[in-house]
Formats: C-alpha cells, structure tokens, sequence
C-alpha cells in the first residue's frame, strides 16, 4: 500500500512516427530510453522509468508493451497509461493547493514539461 503513496498514474498521449514511438523499454514495461529523433522524445512527456501500465484503456496485466503493440490496431497517436514516482512527478509543494482540485487530478504534475492535448 505504501509504494502506491510513492506512484502516480497518468495518460499520456503518445505519437507513432514514421520510426515508431521512440521507445525502449524493459521486458517489465519500464521505459528506459527515448531514442533522440523519436517522437516521445519530441513530445517531452514521457521520462526514463515511467512503467508503461495500459494502452488505449487496456491493462498490460504483466504482457509486455512490444507483444501487446502487435495485437492492437495501428495508430497514429496512443494512449499510454504511466506510472510515474512521486518524486520524478513533482507535485505542488504543501500549502500550495489549487482551488480546483478535481481539475488538478486530471492534469500532469506541477512542473510541466508538456501537454497532455496532441500538437496541432
């Protein structure tokens, strides 16, 4: 129970270019690396040691992210479901609460490195 205080998931929107995501993962979904002309990498919202929990609203359920990619239907843009640690995700400090909590816990954390819409 503890280690899900230390977790936050997230959907992110992930783009499939011409060479893919741009990903590498572990055999456990853990991201590991952005390849530098990737389009997650482009994109700047996933990190290194996001773990990768769902795509397009299907739970992984421990099958691995390459196995499951070749079952779905090909897209240009995904929806990833990450689990990130607290500390990479920075939220707001204590005593800087948002008024508008509910809208707060639909967004990424504090310290924004992109968004969650595609670029038009």
């Amino acid at each position: 129970e503890e280690f899900s205080m230390l977790t936050r998931d997230m959907d992110v929107r992930v783009r499939r270019g011409e060479e893919g995501m741009g990903i590498v993962v572990s055999q456990d979904n853990i991201l590991l690396e952005l390849t530098p002309d990737g389009s997650a990498k482009e994109d700047g919202i996933l990190r290194p040691g996001d773990v990768i929990i769902a795509i397009d609203g299907h739970p992984l359920n421990g099958r691995r992210l390459r196995d499951h990619m070749g079952q779905i239907p090909r897209r240009s843009v995904h929806l990833f479901t990450v689990r990130r640690s607290a500390t990479e995700a920075r939220p707001p400090s204590p005593g800087h609460e948002s008024k508008h909590g509910s809208e707060q816990a639909n967004t990424i954390p504090a310290g924004q490195d992109g968004t969650k819409e595609p670029r038009k």
